[in-house]
């Protein structure tokens, strides 16, 4: 399978690196063989899970395998920038997670994506690039200061945010902006902490 090759190839790169974990994303395809792929999840123990997402509802049913919980299936078609609100399915709460958010972004922190156009950014969702990994050096961009500044930025620091009971357990990759000497986060929350509810229209 073509696609397994290159996502061998493309993880044999990393090898050497520190990473811990990956979360990859593909767009379904009726040849994939998902046998294959968990091979490669059984390889590769720094894998967490393999989204296949746009799968057509009609194929759903055939292709799922409830059993195997390293690989996710969705018929949601996910996108480099698809933005992906906070909810209480989305929290960590142990205390490596809490002393980790005490002093740095939780869903930010030590993380860094690339989209399908090779773009490096801090998360999938965000705008801003740092470079192609196709002539940077990972590396190199993850090191520069610019790059990690995001990580500093927790939740004790960002308006709304920081009046949240959530605060020190919510893993929102959502990017942030420096407005009036304030950070704010450029998609609103759907748990609003003034008034303790869960909204599920924006």
């Amino acid at each position: 399978m073509r696609l397994l090759l290159q996502l061998k190839e493309i993880l044999n790169g990393f090898k050497q690196s520190s990473i811990k974990c990956y979360f990859i994303y593909i767009k379904f395809d009726i040849n994939y063989n998902i046998n294959e792929l968990n091979v490669l999840l059984q390889e590769t123990k720094q894998i967490a899970k393999i989204t296949i997402h746009s799968i057509p509802k009609e194929n759903i049913e055939d292709i799922v395998d409830v059993n195997n919980t390293g690989i996710k299936y969705t018929t949601k078609r996910i996108k480099s920038r698809a933005i992906e609100r906070p909810s209480l399915q989305g929290m960590v709460l142990n205390v490596t997670s809490y002393s980790e958010a005490k002093k740095f972004n939780l869903g930010l922190n030590r993380k860094v994506s690339i989209d399908s156009e090779g773009n490096i950014k801090n998360h999938l969702t965000h705008e801003k690039s740092y470079g192609k990994i196709r002539i940077n050096y990972l590396d190199r961009i993850v090191g520069q200061k610019s790059f990690q500044a995001k990580w500093f930025i927790g939740h004790d620091k960002i308006e709304i945010c920081k009046v949240c009971q959530y605060r020190y357990m919510c893993v929102d990759n959502t990017d942030i902006k420096k407005i009036n000497k304030k950070y704010t986060k450029i998609f609103k929350c759907k748990f609003n902490p003034y008034t303790n509810i869960w909204s599920e229209t924006l």
